[in-house]
């Protein structure tokens, strides 16, 4: 018996801000870290929780059907990933109709491992405005 039976491994995952998706008027952006946290996968398919007012993203093979292409090899992958599909974006924006056009908003990720996805709360989104270093002078 050893004296590390009873210990497991601590998994690190090397992201220095959350999971997020913005969600603009016409595209959704998905974040470099949620790449990162699925592991970089070619395929997904994006699923939306009408009733619970959730998004997913789901790692997908390629095969399966509404696959869209996601992200480079890791060593490519070097910015967030973009969708700009006013369709898409208005199913997903209208489960939220207290979201004004024109504003944009962040939901951050929760990471399930037995899904290979990560599910957005839109309930707990918040409105998003980027800074730039000049701004925050």
């Amino acid at each position: 018996m050893s004296m590390l039976d009873n210990f497991k491994v601590i998994e690190i995952t090397k992201t220095t801000e959350p999971a997020c998706v913005i969600i603009e008027d016409n595209k959704l952006r998905f974040t470099k870290p949620v790449a990162i946290e699925l592991g970089y996968p070619a395929y997904v398919r994006i699923l939306l929780d009408d009733a619970g007012q959730r998004i997913a993203i789901q790692v997908a093979k390629g095969n399966e059907s509404n696959v869209v292409k996601f992200s480079a090899e890791k060593e490519s992958q070097k910015t967030s990933i973009v969708y700009q599909n006013a369709v898409m974006v208005d199913l997903i924006r209208g489960v939220m109709p207290s979201w004004e056009k024109g504003i944009k908003y962040r939901a951050k990720g929760v990471l399930s491992k037995e899904d290979k996805a990560i599910v957005f709360d839109l309930k707990a989104a918040e409105i998003y405005q980027r800074f730039h270093k000049k701004d925050k002078e």
